[in-house]
């Protein structure tokens, strides 16, 4: 059964399409796409819907040919109705049997890309293809890819894909997109969040990428970009992850990029210290090769220097004075480079200001290899032992509760006081 349109207003300045409409037969279906096309296109003759009406037959190929000659016109919709005139299109489209429904979906995706509105309601439109594909279509590869575009164009509305990263690969396998796909897909990406200010994501999107490629011909140039990006980017401090890639450990014997490896290295245990008097000349071609600032990548390295500290000394007390020496920060000026550290993520710590003591509870280690290990393994068992020292203290003390217990029972109610 049809349903009625909302009335349309003549102008085509100020005009209003009405609801969607789905109606069981494809040629009536097709008509109301044609009145959506003329409407757009201020024509008054209706012609689009008048070649439909002139084919007697409800001949699928032709009707859908129709249709075809009218979608470059529906990106020139309102944005209010632009949802459920392609909504319309898509209801048509679907029912279009093999590659020939792919075929019209993709050109509905590049010309929406390529010609339509930069606002959300194309991005709806795009979200709405590609919740009603299955999950294993690989056309949601193209609508996905078509969503970044036109989110990149949209303020705001790039940060809606952030949640996706993460999912990257599990949504490649329902996709079955081929590695070149994966390739574009991601240097989109990050090329895209990297022009919105959005350093940590574009990040993100690499060292997944780098993990993906594990030891492949190119991985060692994303290695030695991912490194810089680390470097670069304020807020990133993570080197274990870095550490236990193959791109990262192939860097290391290799004749072009042997020395971001060595640079890469010191990173995962140099002090503040030692970085100031020593290292930053020594990798100084390096760095000026990655684009990395020694003076901003020491702040970094500041941060860690304290870290690695902390863990040194976990649950005893380090003075202002110690940390001063160690980071090359005057002493009154301490508290705000430890609050730093701790907003950072790197450590979890008690501040003594009266005393100028800090306490570190939990510290992030730069790296957690066998020292950490060894060390974390000591500290267990001291905690065993402690717990063990402990268990006959507990022992006695609960015996000798028991035992005075005991006698207060066996020697009766006190006797009451006489009058």
């Amino acid at each position: 059964m049809e349903s009625n349109t909302a009335a349309l207003n003549e102008s085509p300045d100020n005009y209003v399409l009405g609801t969607t409409v789905f109606i069981n037969n494809l040629k009536d279906n097709v008509a109301k796409i044609g009145e959506y096309v003329s409407r757009i296109d201020n024509d008054k003759e209706m012609t689009l819907v008048k070649k439909v009406q002139e084919h007697e037959s409800d001949d699928a190929d032709v009707l859908v040919g129709l249709v075809e000659e009218g979608l470059p016109k529906l990106v020139g919709a309102p944005a209010i109705n632009y949802e459920q005139v392609y909504n319309q299109v898509f209801a048509v489209i679907l029912e279009v049997p093999g590659e020939r429904k792919d075929q019209l979906l993709l050109s509905v995706v590049n010309d929406l890309v390529a010609n339509g509105r930069a606002e959300p309601c194309t991005l709806k439109v795009l979200s709405n293809l590609y919740n009603i594909l299955s999950a294993h279509d690989g056309l949601r590869y193209n609508v996905f890819e078509a969503i970044v575009k036109v989110a990149s164009k949209v303020a705001g509305a790039i940060s809606s894909v952030v949640p996706y990263i993460s999912r990257l690969p599990s949504l490649f396998t329902e996709w079955r997109a081929s590695a070149q796909q994966q390739r574009q897909l991601f240097q989109l990406l990050w090329t895209i969040f990297q022009e919105s200010d959005l350093h940590h994501e574009a990040y993100q999107v690499k060292l997944i990428y780098l993990k993906q490629l594990g030891v492949e011909s190119d991985a060692k140039d994303m290695a030695a970009q991912v490194v810089g990006d680390w470097a670069r980017t304020e807020g990133l401090y993570d080197l274990d992850t870095l550490a236990s890639l193959p791109a990262i450990q192939a860097l290391k014997d290799d004749a072009t990029y042997g020395n971001v490896y060595a640079l890469f290295s010191t990173l995962l245990s140099v002090t503040y210290n030692e970085w100031v008097e020593t290292e930053a000349a020594k990798h100084a071609a390096t760095l000026q090769q990655l684009g990395v600032e020694a003076e901003k990548l020491g702040d970094k390295i500041r941060a860690l220097t304290i870290a690695s500290l902390g863990a040194e000394r976990l649950g005893q007390p380090i003075s202002f004075a110690e940390i001063a020496e160690a980071t090359q920060v005057p002493k009154d000026e301490i508290e705000g480079v430890i609050i730093d550290t701790i907003q950072a993520g790197l450590i979890q710590a008690r501040m003594d200001q009266l005393n100028e003591l800090v306490v570190v509870t939990r510290s992030t280690y730069r790296v957690f290899g066998e020292d950490q290990w060894q060390y974390l393994n000591t500290t267990l068992q001291g905690w065993k032992q402690a717990l063990t020292d402990l268990l006959p203290v507990i022992s006695n003390a609960k015996q000798q509760a028991t035992h005075l217990y005991n006698l207060k029972s066996t020697a009766g109610p006190a006797e009451p006081p006489s009058s």
